[in-house]
């Protein structure tokens, strides 16, 4: 699933998608993004990528809010799986 808000949305957008995920039982993870420099270093978006990586591994959903710092590593892989 993928959902675009504005940025006006986000807050009403983040919170329906939790209360489904809640609803169906799904176990998930989201992860936030912010505008501090440190969270847009290198080292943050391996250890965002890493992260992810192990909650996919796990059968965990993982919405991304705001990562534009990793949404290009994971675009082809998942456009090649899903």
């Amino acid at each position: 699933m993928m959902l675009i808000a504005m940025n006006d949305e986000e807050d009403e957008a983040i919170s329906l998608v939790q209360e489904v995920l809640k609803e169906q039982g799904v176990d998930h993870k989201f992860f936030q993004g912010s505008d501090f420099l440190e969270d847009e270093t290198e080292d943050a978006a391996y250890r965002l990528i890493n992260d992810i990586i192990l909650c996919m591994e796990r059968g965990i959903s993982c919405v991304l809010v705001n990562q534009s710092i990793v949404y290009q590593s994971f675009y082809d892989m998942l456009n090649q799986n899903y």
